[in-house]
């Protein structure tokens, strides 16, 4: 019994510092503004709010520091549950503390709920026709819907602190992503945003999916290390893009459609306001 409360000692201290980054500030405006381009005409009120939602999709990030619940809602490492490890998924907060507690469901990370609440809080916002609410949500949800596209958000080696390549997860996401942003700013995929049910089995989807990536990642990241050029820039970042580019490049581009169609459900089931006052 004292062995397994080492065990959960360490791994709980291992959580307690988990995923203090995210896409990146440039990373996370890249995937806010990609998403307006798959939104319909109907929506053009609110596409008219682009560069401001643009602009305040990394205000998640800076609440951290001021803000001690904000931290856990940008991810949740679902490699620890041993449900998730045997193919089962379970939606509802309240059944996963149920069985962990508070305590260890808050270390673990909140991202798909604090995704949902912020969705129904945008419902709201569009409904009351408010400028600064429907700014203010669409932003946090931008930024969680990011942080669940991203690998890495989705597993206790967020930042290959289990795997001897601690510092992983800045390396990826926010150097080598600011290395090619020109690249990934021309990768465009032709689609439109749809009408989506089922929203937080959804989330849940994508998250899971994203979290079979998180493997790539660290691997690539291995492989660029062990060749020599951990100590040359350039060529560390080139073989990791090399690498890790149609995951980086998928997953940007699958979280901007989602986004948008998580904007246009959240408009249509507001009751498809006018949005005349914005």
């Amino acid at each position: 019994m004292k062995k397994h409360l080492t065990i959960l000692t360490v791994i709980l201290n291992i959580i307690l510092i988990t995923n203090v980054y995210s896409w990146g500030d440039k990373g996370h405006r890249l995937i806010t503004e990609k998403s307006f381009a798959f939104l319909p005409a109907d929506m053009q009120k609110f596409i008219n709010l682009r560069d401001s939602v643009v602009y305040h999709c990394t205000d998640p990030d800076k609440r951290k520091d001021r803000d001690r619940t904000e931290g856990p809602k940008h991810y949740i490492d679902l490699d620890y549950y041993p449900h998730f490890l045997e193919g089962r998924t379970i939606l509802t907060l309240d059944s996963i503390t149920a069985v962990y507690g508070d305590s260890l469901a808050h270390e673990l990370g909140y991202l798909p709920w604090a995704t949902y609440n912020t969705y129904l809080k945008l419902i709201d916002a569009f409904k009351s026709g408010n400028r600064d609410s429907i700014t203010f949500y669409a932003s946090d949800l931008a930024h969680y819907v990011a942080d669940g596209f991203q690998p890495m958000h989705a597993c206790l080696n967020y930042d290959g602190q289990l795997t001897n390549q601690k510092g992983l997860h800045s390396r990826y996401e926010i150097k080598m992503v600011d290395r090619h942003l020109d690249e990934l700013k021309n990768e465009n995929i032709k689609a439109q945003s749809s009408l989506l049910t089922n929203i937080p089995g959804r989330i849940f989807d994508y998250i899971t999916g994203s979290s079979i990536y998180s493997s790539i990642i660290v691997e690539a990241d291995r492989f660029s290390t062990a060749s020599g050029f951990y100590y040359n820039e350039d060529k560390f970042f080139d073989l990791l893009w090399f690498r890790t580019k149609y995951v980086t490049i998928q997953q940007m581009n699958s979280s901007a459609l989602e986004l948008a169609s998580l904007f246009f459900t959240a408009w249509v089931n507001a009751g498809q306001p006018e949005l005349t006052n914005l």
